[in-house]
């Protein structure tokens, strides 16, 4: 029994997504498109090394300063963008990313430059690999899942052996429980999720896409005046132009049932802490 629900809770992340650009090609070049470990979208953005060397090695302007990416190529501006977000230590996001029609709602925290992450996703068809809701803390090598009943009923329709009383009374057990995973159940876990809720893995991820780079006319986003990264495939990645080159949304059209949106925010701190009476399987008896 704890084999089939160890090898649910490490399966189910491994569906979830996020935007994706490419770090290897130029404007005017396609590059190879590469999907990341979770959900993609669109190919949208492309970039490549290469800062001139004034903005290289330049002060990071305060809040309110220019910060001079609008002087610069879409590819370079990408490239600023990357290397500032893989160095930031807390970041937000939030969103919706649609997957094959299927829609998934999204609100994750990061902390500590990823050590320490947290989130809920609502997943609203099982093309997204999972249904319902899902919390979820990730503290160092420890994660905590909190599945609703929706989520524990899709996981174990699919599980051999288990009679419909049996599923029934697994589903009763866990829904609305947080579950602490360790060892490799977690590190499965924790693979699905760090493309999300590590910075500089996320920066990383969104520099993975096909198709070729414009600049486009720069407005507010989030409150935010924004230059946008437009591609050839139909994804927009809106970079601040004021304070930190950082990202502060990414779009792309689901024409072909991929799409989304996602909201990028970065405070000055975030505290995530462990979920009070979290078990083990092992303490549930499963």
């Amino acid at each position: 029994m704890a084999t089939n629900l160890e090898a649910i809770v490490s399966t189910r992340e491994h569906h979830c997504g996020h935007p994706e650009l490419r770090r290897d090609g130029d404007e005017g070049i396609p590059a190879k498109r590469r999907r990341g470990v979770l959900l993609v979208l669109p190919a949208t953005i492309a970039l490549a090394a290469g800062l001139p060397a004034g903005l290289a090695g330049a002060v990071a302007p305060t809040p309110m300063q220019p910060n001079g990416i609008q002087r610069l190529s879409a590819r370079q501006a990408l490239d600023l963008a990357h290397s500032t977000l893989a160095a930031e230590s807390d970041i937000e996001l939030s969103g919706e990313l649609t997957e094959q029609g299927s829609r998934i709602d999204l609100g994750l925290r990061s902390a500590e430059h990823g050590k320490r992450a947290a989130g809920t996703l609502v997943s609203h068809g099982a093309a997204a690999g999972f249904v319902g809701i899902l919390h979820f803390v990730s503290i160092g090598r420890v994660d905590y899942l909190d599945g609703g009943r929706s989520f524990w009923v899709a996981s174990m329709a699919g599980q051999k052996g288990l009679t419909t009383a049996q599923r029934a009374a697994l589903v009763k057990r866990l829904a609305g429980t947080w579950i602490m995973l360790t060892g490799k159940t977690a590190r499965s876990f924790t693979v699905g999720l760090r493309t999300l809720t590590a910075p500089a893995t996320l920066a990383s991820e969104l520099t993975t896409a096909d198709g070729t780079l414009r600049t486009g006319i720069p407005k507010v986003v989030q409150a935010v005046r924004a230059l946008p990264i437009i591609s050839s495939r139909g994804g927009t990645l809106w970079l601040a132009l004021t304070g930190k080159p950082l990202p502060v949304e990414v779009t792309a059209p689901a024409t072909t049932g991929t799409g989304g949106h996602v909201d990028f925010s970065y405070p000055a701190a975030i505290t995530i802490t462990a979920p009070p009476g979290a078990k083990t399987l092992a303490q549930l008896g499963l």
